[in-house]
């Protein structure tokens, strides 16, 4: 699972040039981020008919159909399964249309007993800064006067040594192949999940202030 990460001081321009961008540039704040829970907003890219912009959403997806108040939505999903996205009620139609690219730097596990956990930072290799994995967006009402836009990262078997830290790893792209997710048939995107080397990933321990996600700041992603 991936139920916590990271965003260095990205700008839009930088994430411009990685992935091609149209549109304006957000208005909500925008940057570093060092402790992003689920429920928080963060950017997604997704594909419009005017080319790939960037949005903030909510992390957790809100599906189409649900129209009771927020709070009254108890479901987690901050992640999607690929074995089962397709199926559950929750993502079914946000997996037929709608996939998205969350952004980010990198993000969090626990590994160790109940009480006694060590946190462990994970990131690229390489262009750490400015990398993104696969996931599902959705626009919903529920209770608000406009809609809102929210996401869920896809997750699949964590592989190539990551399994050392937990059994799940979120949905790992090739850069060269995040337009193709945008644009994927449902059908095609396992293969292009299958295709990123896990083992270009690395992880390291941090210390346990990232536990509190009221904790923030650069000094959250210092090894330990």
């Amino acid at each position: 699972m991936c139920g916590r990460f990271f965003r260095e001081d990205v700008s839009w321009h930088n994430y411009r040039d990685a992935l091609d961008l149209t549109g304006d540039d957000p208005e909500e704040p925008h940057g570093e981020a060092y402790n992003v829970a689920p429920t928080q907003q963060s950017p997604i890219a997704v594909q419009t008919e005017d080319g790939v912009e960037i949005r903030m959403a909510r992390w957790g997806l809100i599906p189409r159909f649900f129209h009771k108040p927020l709070s009254e939505w108890k479901a987690s999903t901050f992640n999607a399964r690929i074995e089962s996205a397709a199926t559950s009620a929750s993502y079914r139609a946000a997996w037929k249309d709608r996939p998205c690219l969350a952004l980010l730097s990198g993000w969090y596990e626990w590994t160790g007993p109940k009480g006694a956990k060590q946190p462990w930072a994970i990131s690229m290799e390489t262009n750490h800064r400015c990398f993104a994995v696969a996931g599902l967006w959705d626009s919903a009402k529920a209770d608000q006067e406009d809609l809102f836009d929210s996401f869920t990262i896809i997750t699949q078997p964590a592989r190539d040594g990551l399994e050392e830290v937990h059994s799940r790893m979120p949905g790992l792209l090739r850069p060269e192949h995040y337009r193709d997710w945008l644009l994927s048939k449902p059908e095609d995107r396992s293969d292009l999940l299958r295709a990123f080397e896990a083992n270009r990933m690395r992880w390291w321990k941090v210390g346990k202030a990232v536990g509190n996600v009221s904790n923030q700041g650069r000094s959250l992603i210092d090894q330990v």
